[in-house]
């Protein structure tokens, strides 16, 4: 299960000034780390295996708890965001990572990204630091204030 506090507060404990964080977003529709259908972690844990059931992934679904960008933001109260766009300095850090590898499914490098997400990640890094409000993953770095 997710949404650990107590694993949470032993990072802090044993972090210095900087606090690298990765973990799916509860606000992003689709979760690669669970079920991946839509909206499933949204609803009540009774309800997500009878929909995961339906469409063969209840396997996939192991009453995960995710955190939303204002949870995790709570219970980081001592530290701020101090990237931009996920765990990088900017969009133009994060670009210049291509190729890398995608964990999900086969193995595989992406050299480009195509047209649609390119868009899509395009719009999110205007929001700098707020893009993590509309990405799947809240990767972060927090700098201790």
């Amino acid at each position: 299960m997710y949404r650990s506090q107590d694993a949470l507060r032993d990072l802090v404990r044993v972090s210095g000034e900087l606090l690298v964080v990765t973990t799916p977003n509860l606000w992003f529709p689709v979760i690669a780390h669970d079920t991946q259908l839509p909206l499933c972690h949204w609803l009540p844990i009774p309800m997500r295996l009878k929909y995961a059931k339906a469409f063969d992934r209840h396997r996939g679904e192991v009453d995960n708890l995710f955190w939303s960008p204002a949870s995790l933001g709570k219970e980081l109260s001592e530290y701020r965001v101090d990237s931009t766009f996920l765990h990088y300095a900017s969009y133009d850090n994060f670009k210049a990572t291509f190729p890398f590898y995608l964990p999900y499914g086969k193995p595989t490098e992406v050299r480009s990204l195509g047209k649609a997400k390119q868009l899509y990640y395009n719009l999110a890094s205007k929001l700098g630091s707020w893009s993590r409000f509309v990405l799947p993953s809240l990767a972060c770095v927090y700098r201790k204030r």
